[in-house]
């Protein structure tokens, strides 16, 4: 999820107002905006990032996992459904399009991961917030 975010540093988390301006020492958590109008929490780790008007945030395709119904959600989860996928020796790896943004993300799974791998498969991926890499934006 490499795009334009938007800070939203009105957002409480944890009762406790966290972004530009806080004197708490780094890191923070800080929520976002994206142009399609995504949601993503994020860790921001560095100074100038937390005081940039545009961020941009990568999270590694190993990071993101498929979740089952009963496992408990990270504060980034997203309903999708399989776009496309490859097979990678023993990895395989799914692009993944959110629901209802259009948005692909692309996942790197081990094949036992997953009991079927089919486009259209609908499917909820996640990760945790402190694996987000953002830096400051154009």
């Amino acid at each position: 999820m490499a795009q334009n975010l938007h800070k939203k540093t009105s957002t409480p988390t944890a009762g406790r107002r966290q972004g530009a301006g806080d004197s708490r020492p780094l890191p923070h958590s800080i929520i976002f905006k994206t142009d399609s109008g995504i949601k993503l929490h994020a860790t921001i780790k560095n100074e100038d990032t937390l005081n940039s008007n545009k961020v941009v945030c990568i999270i590694r395709p190993e990071h993101i996992k498929i979740l089952s119904e009963s496992a408990p959600k990270p504060a980034n989860y997203f309903e999708a459904t399989i776009d496309n996928y490859s097979y990678l020796g023993k990895q395989i790896r799914l692009w993944v399009k959110l629901n209802p943004s259009g948005d692909i993300l692309f996942v790197d799974i081990f094949a036992e991961e997953l009991d079927e791998v089919r486009r259209g498969k609908p499917l909820t991926v996640g990760f945790d917030s402190m694996h987000t890499i953002c830096f400051e934006g154009n």
